[in-house]
């Protein structure tokens, strides 16, 4: 899985186990960019699988929730596919979405068939954190007022640059030696990390 190595997910972990961003709310990805447009895609196996970018992309991040929040049971989703290009038979648009069975509320969309658009929003009782492709930053605390006693966004207390493609191929280099690393050295993976990995897929397949 690509992301369980990155910054990106090193960042979202660190707030997530501090106290400082409250009871995680509400978790928001999109992850959407043209592929479906280009010429290669059309007789590319991408268009010909059943759930296209939901196998493809959104199951890095239904992986990277269930390691955040150590969910073991993905069985209650809700899964909405669309093609939105008329290309290929596959969906070129996928949102997942919890169903209201647990404790944490989260929106995966993945497209191929949109202008490039990557964002993440976690939104807990006391912070947020936001990420665009490039800038990760984290407002807090939420008592935060204007001069009448009304509440205001709060402040920006980290700023971070982090490039999301230079962030992907690092992540990915990283899994994949992690992988090698335990086979050549015949250690025993995680139980919970393996499990998690397997649960991600079950909505598309």
């Amino acid at each position: 899985y690509n992301f369980l190595f990155s910054d990106i997910y090193a960042e979202l972990k660190n707030l997530v186990q501090s106290s400082r961003l409250g009871k995680p709310v509400y978790l928001s990805i999109e992850s959407c960019h043209g592929l479906a447009f280009k010429s290669s895609y059309k007789d590319s196996w991408r268009s010909s699988s059943r759930y296209g970018v939901g196998e493809v992309v959104s199951v890095h991040f239904l992986n990277m929730i269930s390691q955040l929040f150590d969910i073991d049971d993905f069985e209650i989703l809700k899964v909405s596919g669309f093609n939105n290009s008329g290309i290929g038979d596959a969906f070129d648009t996928v949102v997942v979405s919890s169903n209201g069975n647990l404790n944490l509320e989260f929106s995966v969309l993945c497209s191929y068939a949109t202008p490039y658009n990557f964002h993440i929003k976690l939104i807990g009782t006391n912070a947020i954190l936001h990420y665009d492709g490039t800038r990760l930053c984290i407002n807090e605390p939420r008592d935060t007022f204007d001069s009448a006693g009304r509440f205001v966004s709060p402040p920006t207390v980290c700023e971070k640059v982090i490039h999301h493609s230079e962030a992907w191929r690092e992540s990915l280099s990283s899994s994949v030696n992690y992988f090698l690393d335990k086979v050549l050295n015949r250690d025993d993976f995680c139980e919970a990390h393996l499990r998690r990995a397997l649960l991600a897929m079950r909505p598309f397949y």
